[in-house]
């Protein structure tokens, strides 16, 4: 029997062909992007669920005053570990600072650059899940200089042998490999390539030192045993900061407090700290949720009105089946079983498709470089899979099916076409619909696009376009600055130069406590103002290179020798926080420095546009580092250059000659400021992009059905055409004829998608603490990009048939 029944489906399928080539095409695309996008939603769901022991682990967030920091100091693990014998383990990662490009690790005559480089401790392998293909995870990272690498950094370094024992050395020491583990998941919020063992001397020398809060370099991570509630951990956190930080807290007047985030919420957590790898978008997880639904919903009302246009060849067959007794259940059944079979043939098209779409563009980088095969494979996923294709083809077909089943015999066969006008209008309802989805994702996209205009050619207050930022190692070469000056300003085409301990996209915050000094002399405690960012400069060339502009006061003099440690310049929103009414001469005080204010700067976004300016300082500070030879190793400055834009190559060669000369420990990098400033938009720019290929699949999909409807109206009225026709209608004003009930479907969908857009769009520009207005002309465009497709479409189809001999058309019944 259902064999019986498939066969029949299939043969009426063939003898329509264009129906089913629309039909199956339309769903096969929506299906393709349901899946895509439910790759991404999947991952996304599921972060760093891969860790078998993910319910049980925390990481330490860290608050300092108002500031909200993701690392920690090394010793706060070991002391919660040590007074609360009941914590069951702990792990802490360090970055590996390197540059631009990461660290370069050498293996014989080749050198690779690795950016997710960790110091992690030893037992990293018990508490998070590594699939291990070389190596002992217990003794891996026990020796001092043993290394844990990835596959894919054992097979870049050796190929496809066993890197066991093998060694590779950085510019400022030598590895053994100990372990290769399988490369992790795309949805991990820590992705490691390189993880160097932390039983360093300098790190078991600081193992138990609480005052040494202030120097933060790790993520720390818990392991709570199964019953371990809120309350236990909140007073876990209390005794904490009462036994180790109350004294600091009361002396420097510096809130310290504590927070512990499960693994499985750090992803999404609203919580915005400070040296956090970047984290995922509530906003944009339900916007890849909408798209995919929009899109399903547009394929499916495609089905539905072909179904219900085909009501007049349908008809005659409804009602034989009636009058040979078949009831309506069993109508029901045949035109639902219909739809179904349709959907699954569109299911392995639309598999075929995503997986194309995946290998062929874009795309996969954009959501992760995920695999459809890892998921479809899975058998929860894949019964899943079937059974929402199941019931998309159940949807699709419910409306048609009752519709086609609830024909009377004496109607099927002589009043077919009041039948079908009487469902007109349910048709143009669900057609206005996907004119209302179509123009509001493109609408949406246009509004996005403008936005990141507006941030790309908004003032930001230096200048972005021709700087270079290059890394400085170690003291020994910071202190060689000016020599590196003169050296690099041989070439004309490099115009300045100035070295900080950051650069506008690689922001270096200490937040340190301040006071500052009201306009009646008294001292005002500001602990808990805003965000305090902190520059230390060693020239006096800072502003000029960075094309900043003094508004009032004067620059660094490195003639007044007063100016290292004594003076700030800040900038024009300090001023306006303190109310102050002159503010050269006013003093801060700085832990336990007072400097005085000698200059005050234009406001400039030195971080991204959807944080606000904030209150800033510039300093000259000289740290002496001469006492300690591992803390001179362990420096490091940004030297930003200003060149011409002429011969750049030749530049960059001649700066990379200099450098290595000077500097021949350390390989030369280096990175455009524009490129680094841009990181900040990396997400926004990632879902324009995927917005606006979804919105022309959504466009492509209504247009199929419009195409689909277009031939049965035409076919519907080709006796009117015939009139017309023959009373000297051109086959242009045929055209608009058949166009125009379309227009206003456009029109009426213009207005409801750019109300629901407008709201749409308002809440996404909020995230920016500047922002584009709203430009009416951008719901025009979208709605003429809509018009004018679906002529084109509607032509295409509609063109034949008014051509066509008009006899021919009078002739039809």
């Amino acid at each position: 029997m259902l064999l019986s029944f498939i066969k029949i489906t299939l043969r009426k399928l063939y003898r329509e062909k264009l129906y089913t080539i629309i039909n199956v095409s339309g769903l096969a695309l929506g299906i393709a992007c349901c899946l895509i996008l439910g790759l991404f939603l999947h991952s996304e769901l599921t972060y760093d669920q891969y860790n078998k022991n993910y319910k049980h682990i925390y990481r330490i967030a860290y608050k300092l005053g108002p500031v909200k920091l993701a690392i920690t100091a090394p010793a706060f693990a070991s002391l919660i570990k040590k007074d609360n014998p009941d914590i069951i383990d702990f792990v802490r990662f360090a970055r590996v600072s390197g540059g631009p490009q990461g660290i370069g690790f050498r293996s014989g005559n080749d050198t690779f650059f690795w950016k997710k480089v960790y110091q992690a401790d030893d037992n990293v392998f018990e508490v998070f899940t590594y699939g291990i293909v070389y190596g002992d995870p217990k003794t891996a990272l026990v020796d001092p200089n043993s290394i844990a690498v990835s596959e894919t950094f054992a097979r870049t370094h050796f190929g496809s042998e066993n890197p066991i024992g093998k060694t590779v050395s950085t510019d400022q020491a030598t590895y053994k490999i100990s372990l290769v583990f399988a490369d992790l998941p795309e949805n991990t919020h820590l992705k490691t390539d390189v993880l160097i063992s932390y039983n360093g001397p300098a790190f078991q020398k600081n193992e138990y030192n609480p005052k040494l809060w202030n120097i933060m370099n790790c993520y720390t991570y818990l392991v709570l045993p199964e019953d371990y509630s809120q309350d236990s951990i909140k007073k876990m956190s209390e005794a904490f900061y009462n036994k180790y930080f109350k004294e600091t807290d009361d002396k420097d007047n510096v809130k310290i407090d504590f927070l512990l985030q499960p693994l499985k919420d750090i992803h999404y957590s609203t919580e915005e700290l400070l040296g956090d790898p970047p984290t995922g978008n509530t906003l944009y997880l339900y916007g890849s949720v909408a798209i995919g639904l929009l899109i399903m919903l547009v394929a499916c009302i495609n089905y539905m009105n072909l179904a219900t246009a085909r009501s007049l060849k349908r008809g005659r067959e409804v009602g034989i089946h009636r009058v040979m007794g078949a009831n309506r259940s069993q109508l029901i059944m045949q035109f639902t079983g219909e739809s179904i079979l349709i959907t699954l043939i569109a299911l392995f098209l639309g598999m075929f498709i995503a997986e194309l779409v995946l290998f062929l563009t874009p795309i996969k980088e954009m959501i992760g470089n995920l695999q459809l095969t890892d998921y479809v494979t899975k058998p929860v996923l894949l019964y899943w899979l079937i059974g929402s294709t199941i019931f998309t083809g159940v949807l699709s077909g419910l409306y048609p099916a009752f519709y086609l089943s609830s024909i009377s015999p004496m109607a099927a066969i002589t009043a077919l076409k009041r039948a079908a006008t009487a469902q007109l209008k349910i048709r143009q309802i669900l057609v206005l619909l996907q004119f209302i989805i179509s123009i509001g994702v493109i609408a949406c996209t246009f509004l996005m696009i403008s936005q990141m205009r507006y941030i790309a050619n908004k003032p930001l207050g230096f200048a972005r376009e021709n700087r270079l930022v290059i890394p400085l190692y170690g003291a020994d070469l910071i202190e060689k600055g000016n020599v590196i000056k003169m050296e690099l300003l041989k070439n004309p085409n490099v115009l300045g130069m100035t070295i900080s301990n950051s650069a506008p996209g690689n922001l270096i915050s200490n937040k340190m406590p301040v006071v500052i000094e009201n306009n009646d002399g008294s001292m005002m405690d500001v602990a808990k103002l805003n965000d305090m960012d902190v520059a230390k400069l060693n020239d006096d060339d800072f502003l000029h290179v960075m094309g900043m502009k003094l508004v009032e006061g004067r620059d660094f003099s490195k003639d007044i020798f007063t100016d290292v440690n004594e003076a700030v310049i800040v900038n024009e929103t300090f001023v306006r926080k303190m109310g102050w009414d002159n503010p050269l001469g006013k003093k801060i005080k700085i832990i336990e420095n007072t400097r005085k204010v000698i200059g005050v700067v234009k406001d400039f976004h030195y971080q991204s546009m959807h944080s606000p300016i904030t209150p800033y300082v510039l300093m000259r500070t000289v740290y002496d580092a001469s006492t300690v030879p591992l803390a001179r190793a362990r420096q490091a400055r940004m030297m930003i250059l200003t060149i011409s834009g002429k011969d750049i190559p030749q530049t960059i060669d001649h700066i990379k000659n200099v450098m290595g000369k000077i500097d021949p420990k350390h390989t030369f990098q280096y990175e455009f400021l524009d490129e680094i400033i841009n990181r900040y938009y990396v997400t926004e720019n990632q879902i324009i992009k995927l917005t606006g290929f979804f919105a022309g699949i959504c466009v492509f999909i209504s247009c199929l059905g419009l195409f689909g409807l277009s031939a049965f109206t035409t076919e519907q009225r080709s006796k009117e055409i015939g009139v017309r026709k023959v009373v000297g209608a051109s086959t242009m004003q045929i055209i608009l004829m058949l166009f125009k009930p379309t227009v206003v479907l456009v029109l009426i969908g213009a207005v409801i998608a750019s109300a629901s857009a407008y709201l749409v769009m308002e809440n996404w520009l909020a995230r920016f603490a500047y922002h584009t207005g709203i430009n009416p002309l951008l719901f025009v465009m979208a709605t003429l990009i809509v018009i004018i497709v679906a002529f084109v479409t509607i032509a295409l189809q509609s063109l034949k048939t008014a051509q066509a001999n008009p006899v021919e058309a009078l002739r039809y019944e």
